[in-house]
């Protein structure tokens, strides 16, 4: 599977590359090409580096480390990840050899089942 190190997870599984220290301004760059744009009240429009937090509302994971490492999924407390994340999930700590990450993912997933 190999896929960059950090970025953006969206709900149906589709990974999206943001290098290190840059996940905000993607995030800023891609909202706007999204209906949900459309959606946004001004005020939420203006403060661009709230646009990560948009994202996860509508339940997208973030894949970051600020120390560099192995990335980690933030996402909201309250959200449960889909079957297509916690498959991405999955294989993206399998493929670092991270398998008990990657074991804790599926668990995590299957808890909320």
């Amino acid at each position: 599977m190999a896929t960059a190190d950090y970025g953006w997870l969206d709900p149906a599984g589709n990974f999206y590359e943001a290098s290190w220290g840059q996940h905000q301004t993607w995030a800023e760059e891609h909202i706007k090409k999204m209906p949900l744009w459309n959606e946004l009240s001004l005020k939420e429009r203006i403060w661009a580096d709230g646009m990560g937090d948009v994202l996860m509302r509508h339940g997208w994971i973030l894949m970051h480390n600020p120390s560099h490492g192995l990335a980690f999924p933030t996402k909201k407390p309250e959200s449960r990840y889909t079957k297509a994340q916690a498959d991405f999930l999955y294989g993206y700590y399998i493929d670092r050899k991270e398998h008990e990450r990657a074991n804790d993912i599926m668990r995590e997933y299957e808890d909320t089942m």
